[in-house]
């Protein structure tokens, strides 16, 4: 039985106005710091700024519940150089995130609730589509979160039956030379015309 960390009890308000950043971090911390278990995001809406998993802990959105990806670019900081991946290859020179691993075992992201990743917050939208591509532009390649999902060298992984919403500003998921990886029942949903809103990215990965 995995220990539940609701992030509620860290101060979380689901109003969908209030930033819940440091409450689910804190959650985290907790999790991490016990030897790992469960964050639960219950019934709301619970605006947030990019957060990092770790080994053995896993994040489950109830029916009901919706993270809020917010719309502030300053606060989506960058991946830094990594013994696991070379930072400078990331495309359009794009290294931020909204959930980051690197290198962790037993993580997930799961449940029958709702991740918002808010990304037309980070597109034209008055903008006529390109005449190539039918797509809207992104106000910058780099100041925006350029993955939702990003996992890197990470080892028993699951993303199941969440439904993930409006990717912020490109892929909804990168993973990037992990092992024994589980994706099922899992719904995303954009506008046509976002730019790169590819759904599953998997890169240098085994058993799948």
């Amino acid at each position: 039985m995995r220990e539940l960390y609701d992030i509620r009890n860290f101060g979380a308000v689901g109003d969908g106005v209030t930033d819940n950043t440091k409450a689910i971090k804190d959650a985290i911390e907790a999790c991490k710091n016990a030897g790992g278990g469960t964050v639960v995001v219950s019934e709301g809406v619970y605006l947030f700024y990019p957060v990092i998993l770790y080994s053995h802990v896993h994040i489950r959105v109830d029916a009901g519940a919706t993270l809020l990806a917010g719309t502030d670019p300053a606060l989506y900081p960058e991946v830094e150089q990594s013994d696991y991946w070379n930072v400078g290859f990331a495309l359009r020179h794009n290294k931020r995130y909204v959930f980051y691993a690197e290198g962790a075992n037993d993580i997930a992201i799961y449940g029958k609730g709702i991740i918002d990743l808010n990304g037309l917050a980070f597109i034209d939208t008055d903008d006529k589509v390109d005449i190539g591509t039918g797509r809207w532009h992104r106000y910058s390649d780099t100041e925006v979160p350029g993955r939702s999902i990003f996992f890197v060298g990470c080892k028993d992984v699951r993303i199941e039956d969440v439904s993930l919403y409006n990717t912020a500003g490109a892929w909804y998921t990168w993973l990037l030379n992990c092992e024994n990886v589980k994706v099922t029942g899992i719904t995303l949903r954009s506008d046509i015309r976002t730019p790169n809103a590819d759904g599953i990215h998997l890169g240098s990965c085994r058993s799948v």
